[in-house]
């Protein structure tokens, strides 16, 4: 289906959409229980807790959306896009920081021959996890423990479960909106006004817990 660009010109569109992306797939903690099984497996001391986790699931599986009608929006519409998915993905600030961490790691890959996609299932597996005990786990292991994460296959098949959007997500929204637009444009206003929004706030920001690269490079501290 085309998509309509003067729903890309309101923000309560891009509201409306990072609202249905962050309550669509419920299976998610599933998936974050197999990746810290799985780095257990692996001897790391990493997991995937499900409050952090999931504001790096959603803002990957809208990165992914949003790429391809990215060009058309232009600074003005992207800058809004990014604000209006700051009203349910907290922090402030953190939908253009995640944003700007995955650009990155696209033009910078992880690895040799990375695609686009697998740098953003990178971005998810490195921004995702948290040490088990930060205090106790020296910096010069974060290289390793990135390394060994991103360059397992099992790691990467379940960070590409997580970073896929749910079927015909913008579609349905599209649809959605047209349908409920006008009540959807008085309510979103009354948000903003009273500041009531409730955002899905994880301290979503870092990488390893209090740790954080700009670049996702193996090998490389």
């Amino acid at each position: 289906m085309s998509f309509r660009i003067d729903h890309a010109r309101e923000s309560q569109f891009w509201y409306f959409l990072a609202r249905r992306a962050a309550a669509a797939d419920r299976a998610l903690p599933r998936v974050f229980n197999a990746l810290t099984v799985r780095a257990g497996e692996l001897g790391l001391p990493i997991v995937y807790k499900p409050r952090h986790a999931a504001a790096w699931a959603v803002i990957c599986q809208l990165f992914v959306l949003t790429q391809p009608i990215a060009p058309a929006l232009r600074r003005f519409g992207f800058n809004m896009m990014l604000t209006a998915f700051e009203g349910v993905l907290g922090p402030q600030g953190f939908p253009r920081m995640a944003f700007e961490r995955i650009l990155g790691n696209i033009q910078s890959p992880s690895f040799p021959d990375r695609s686009r996609d697998q740098s953003v299932v990178d971005s998810f597996l490195a921004n995702g996890l948290r040490l088990v005990d930060e205090s106790r786990i020296s910096p010069s292991m974060d290289s390793a423990i990135l390394e060994t994460c991103l360059a397992d296959e099992e790691m990467c098949t379940l960070g590409a479960e997580v970073c896929q959007p749910p079927s015909n997500l913008l579609e349905d929204t599209v649809s959605e909106y047209k349908r409920r637009r006008p009540g959807l444009l008085r309510r979103y206003f009354m948000i903003r006004i009273s500041g009531c929004s409730t955002k899905i706030s994880m301290a979503a920001g870092v990488a390893l817990s209090g740790r954080s690269w700009r670049r996702l490079k193996a090998g490389s501290a």
